[in-house]
């Protein structure tokens, strides 16, 4: 499950690459967000990885692709049985 700040991480990602065809930098996520540190955004970058959102590849500075089957923060149970 994700939350509210990867979930919006998750979100800006998607939409810069339908935008602008290509995937943010880690710099304009943290322009985008007003994070204080270029860490911030890899601690959520990271985490997002480890809950199977994005893969990054090292090396490229555009390096982020968003993966099918990321958890959402909603877990939709049956509401009959």
């Amino acid at each position: 499950m994700l939350t509210d700040r990867q979930t919006a991480v998750l979100r800006f990602i998607r939409e810069f690459i339908e935008v602008r065809g290509k995937p943010p930098t880690v710099r304009e996520i943290q322009r985008h967000f007003g994070f204080a540190s270029l860490n911030s955004v890899s601690t959520h970058l990271a985490a997002l990885q480890r809950k199977g959102c994005i893969r990054r590849v090292s090396g490229e500075s555009r390096n982020i692709e968003i993966l099918d089957g990321c958890p959402t923060k909603i877990e939709l149970t049956p509401m009959i049985e």
